[in-house]
């Protein structure tokens, strides 16, 4: 058997871009649209990029991208965000899919970036170098005559419907100024608008979009499409984008007013999407399915720790597990001050509430309380009360969503 030489991981060449997105086609299965394939290697930034190379061959990828996530505050923190790591069918279950991952978290670490952040289909993978979801999404279904306004009447503002090229030309501003005050959103590059929006032909990807005005500004938006099932008529609601509480109201009101015969159902939601307290019949508004979006490392937990707001003044000593990034497993004592803002210090005299650097990545945005890790044993209280303790810090406001897609 001819002797093959072990993967070397390193950042791609300019000109090994093609065989890069070569591996990630035969790593997922799929050949991107042509013009999905040009908006894919223009998206790449190689300094940031891994391949897994051996005898000339791209044989295991990873993506790396600066993103803005908005954490509690609201404040935004750029974050290394993690893509398309594949590995080719041919060298699959040698490990090599967990060196990338390694790679890129000391990389990330060595620029002084202190979160990571992915999306996963299957987390389970992940969960063994310290991610944990950090953001969770619904689905909602409204059956056919139930989406009826609670208060029938003319919605506040105006609605205007825009055409594809005003929607590409509006909706970046508005949903970059509710990404800012919506903690675990991210930011929307100008190739996923096009991607979400017009094909390369200029075609429409939309389908209707309707925009909330007032005082002369466009403060929110809606975006649905029509389909046509088994079940009969069906609107799919996209995304719902709104500033302000007058703009949430008036397209909720546009929702109401689709149809009786038109079941309508939701892309993924907040998990406490207010949508129902706008109908009749809350109850109308049933959750068919819960997902997992935004997958969160803290790399470099004083930086993470202070790079976040705080609910209350007062302190939490954290014994952390982090075999993955040893730098992290210690003791660290979190002090906030009267006006939220904290910083972690490295502390020896032990630790007040123990557990791994996942279930403290799974409380970083507040989508999990720190009590209920303790009732399932993914925190432990040294000293009681701890655990209460930290919540008190921790818990921000609403739940944490993440609409936008890496």
């Amino acid at each position: 058997m001819r002797h093959r030489p072990a993967p070397v991981l390193r950042a791609p060449a300019p000109h090994e871009l093609d065989a890069f997105a070569a591996c990630v086609e035969a790593a997922f299965v799929f050949s991107f649209p042509d013009d999905e394939r040009e908006l894919f290697l223009a998206a790449l930034d190689p300094g940031r990029c891994l391949v897994a190379e051996a005898g000339g061959a791209v044989l295991g990828t990873l993506a790396s991208h600066l993103v803005e996530l908005t954490v509690p505050g609201p404040r935004p923190l750029r974050v290394a965000a993690l893509t398309d790591l594949g590995v080719a069918p041919t060298h699959r279950r040698q490990g090599l899919g967990g060196r990338l991952v390694a790679r890129f978290l000391e990389d990330a670490h060595d620029r002084g970036e202190a979160v990571a952040l992915l999306e996963a289909g299957d987390g389970g993978f992940y969960r063994r170098f310290g991610f944990a979801p950090a953001s969770w999404a619904n689905e909602y279904r409204i059956a056919p005559g139930r989406a009826v306004a609670n208060e029938p009447g003319s919605p506040p503002g105006s609605l205007v419907q825009l055409r594809p090229d005003e929607a590409l030309e509006a909706l970046p501003a508005i949903f970059d100024r509710h990404r800012r005050a919506s903690v675990g959103e991210i930011t929307r590059t100008a190739e996923e608008w096009r991607r979400l929006l017009v094909t390369d032909k200029g075609a429409d990807r939309t389908g209707f979009v309707v925009a909330h005005e007032a005082d002369g500004e466009l403060d929110g938006y809606l975006r649905y499409r029509a389909l046509v099932g088994a079940s009969g008529r069906e609107v799919r609601l996209e995304e719902l984008v709104a500033t302000t509480p007058a703009a949430y109201r008036a397209l909720g009101w546009v929702i109401g007013s689709l149809g009786e015969g038109v079941t309508i159902t939701t892309a993924p939601r907040p998990v406490d999407e207010p949508l129902r307290h706008l109908l009749r019949d809350p109850g109308a508004c049933e959750v068919v399915a819960q997902r997992h979006r935004g997958w969160l490392r803290l790399v470099d937990l004083p930086g993470a720790l202070g790079g976040r707001s705080y609910a209350a003044a007062g302190a939490v000593t954290l014994e952390v597990e982090d075999p993955g990034c040893p730098w992290n497993a210690r003791c660290w004592r979190l002090e906030v001050d009267p006006g939220g803002r904290g910083r972690a210090v490295a502390n020896e005299e032990g630790g007040e509430l123990r557990l791994g650097v996942d279930a403290l990545a799974a409380t970083y945005l507040g989508a999990t309380s720190f009590a209920r890790l303790t009732e399932v044993g993914a925190a432990r209280e040294e000293v009681a009360g701890a655990a209460a303790r930290a919540d008190r810090l921790f818990l921000f406001g609403r739940a944490p969503f993440q609409g936008a897609e890496l």
